[in-house]
């Protein structure tokens, strides 16, 4: 079984792939909120990736996105969340300004599409850029 610092971390490596299959650069960085940097030209953005395992009972996978039921995502720290399935190796991203809970569920069949990856990034920086 693989600890939680274990799985954040490859979480880590396959959401920086899934990113640089898109056409954007990564660095690592272990911040505070932020786990990678994504750069493309001169665009650059703070990426926290969350990583989990399908619960089977549930069939689902569940995220902390912050600690405190009761306090706001500070979202000045971060631009885009990475929600990982561990078992499938797939990526949704998320931009910090949707979301406004401290969990974030996504049933196994969201990591289906083909072009997952692609389209939920690229909703993410629109959203951003609309903001």
């Amino acid at each position: 079984m693989l600890s939680a610092g274990e799985k954040g971390r490859i979480g880590e490596f396959i959401a920086a792939a899934s990113i640089e299959s898109l056409g954007w650069k990564t660095s690592f960085a272990q911040m505070e909120a932020i786990d990678l940097l994504a750069f493309k030209n001169n665009c650059f953005l703070r990426v926290q990736v969350k990583a989990a395992r399908t619960n089977s009972d549930r069939g689902r996978y569940g995220f902390m996105v912050h600690n405190h039921a009761r306090s706001q995502l500070d979202q000045s720290k971060v631009d885009i969340f990475a929600f990982v399935a561990l078992d499938v190796r797939k990526t949704i991203f998320v931009s910090a300004r949707n979301l406004i809970t401290y969990k974030k569920y996504f049933k196994k069949d969201d990591y289906i599409p083909a072009n997952l990856e692609s389209d939920s990034w690229i909703a993410s920086i629109n959203t951003l850029s609309n903001a």
